[in-house]
């Protein structure tokens, strides 16, 4: 339930950050004439900025679209990877449970024929008994 949860807010969280990345995108290109400035202060002039990490707001919302996107594949991954491991403990608990029944039925089996040979032992051994009470009287 927590995984499925996840995988839906993952692929929420990847449509919403696309949206907004188009968003930005169309609001960046129409105003892009008015960001730029017709004159600098000269000590801002030399500065660069963070030209490492280009792409700015952009850049990082498709850096959390990655980020989504990794999640939803990982938590994917690790749900397949549980329902096949309990899909083969089961199998397994299912196939242990079956040899354990044969294995009582039989032993049951077992017990029963062995008292049943035991009271017709019993039976003979009277009958013998008294057969040699007789012949001891005569």
């Amino acid at each position: 339930a927590e995984n499925t949860k996840a995988i839906a807010d993952a692929a929420a969280g990847v449509d919403a950050v696309k949206q907004a990345i188009v968003v930005l995108k169309e609001f960046y290109s129409a105003q892009e004439a008015s960001f730029v400035q017709e004159r600098q202060v000269p000590e801002m002039a030399e500065y660069k900025g963070m030209q490492s990490n280009k792409g700015g707001v952009v850049g990082m919302l498709e850096v959390i679209v990655s980020d989504f996107a990794r999640l939803k594949a990982d938590t994917e991954a690790s749900e397949k990877a549980a329902a096949t491991e309990y899909d083969a403990f089961m199998e397994e608990s299912t196939n242990s449970k079956q040899q354990k029944h044969d294995a009582e039925v039989k032993l049951r089996l077992e017990k029963d024929q062995a008292e049943f040979e035991k009271g017709r032992t019993e039976k003979n051994l009277r009958a013998t008994e008294e057969e040699l009470a007789k012949a001891n009287k005569y």
